[in-house]
């Protein structure tokens, strides 16, 4: 969608001698000139166009217990 991208590591995790799998390590998105250039929206931006873009959506995936 545009030309920034988290940096990325693959591990395999060992934890106490017992293998719990492969994990992929993110950089953090941060909005910043160099990283992601968006403008913060404000309280008082209320209109439509001061509310288009400037977005950074956060999805986590958890785990269900065993």
């Amino acid at each position: 969608m545009g030309d920034y991208a988290p940096r990325t590591k693959m591990c395999e995790v060992v934890l106490n001698n017992e293998y719990i799998g492969v994990y992929v390590f993110m950089d953090r998105i941060k909005i910043n000139p160099g990283r992601v250039n968006i403008d913060p929206v404000l309280p008082q931006d209320t209109l439509e166009n001061e509310l288009t873009g400037g977005y950074i959506v956060n999805r986590d995936q958890k785990q269900l217990p065993k």
